[in-house]
């Protein structure tokens, strides 16, 4: 019976979706390039949302020389791994 509960609790946590938080991905159109305090290159990174003041978000925004796209970011590493798996689950669909 625990081994039911435990299997339960599992399937439960598998179908639940992961927290996403807000962040911006940013890319440097020249090979590096500084804004806000923050080094950027052709290659991008991440940033979340809430960890920006509002002056450097938009000082990164309206930068010409960068790229900027709006995206979510896994909350946790275990998030991560959730939309990890439910990315690599067969949709069911015909192959």
């Amino acid at each position: 019976m625990a081994s039911t509960t435990t299997g339960s609790k599992k399937a439960t946590k598998a179908s639940a979706d992961p927290k996403m938080l807000d962040g911006i991905y940013v890319r440097s159109l020249p090979d590096v390039f500084r804004r806000a305090g923050y080094t950027f290159t052709h290659e991008g990174h991440g940033l979340l949302v809430k960890d920006l003041t509002e002056e450097q978000l938009k000082a990164i925004r309206e930068e010409p020389m960068l790229s900027v796209q709006e995206c979510e970011i896994p909350a946790t590493a275990e998030d991560d791994a959730l939309l990890q798996q439910q990315e690599t689950a067969p949709t069911g669909g015909d192959a």
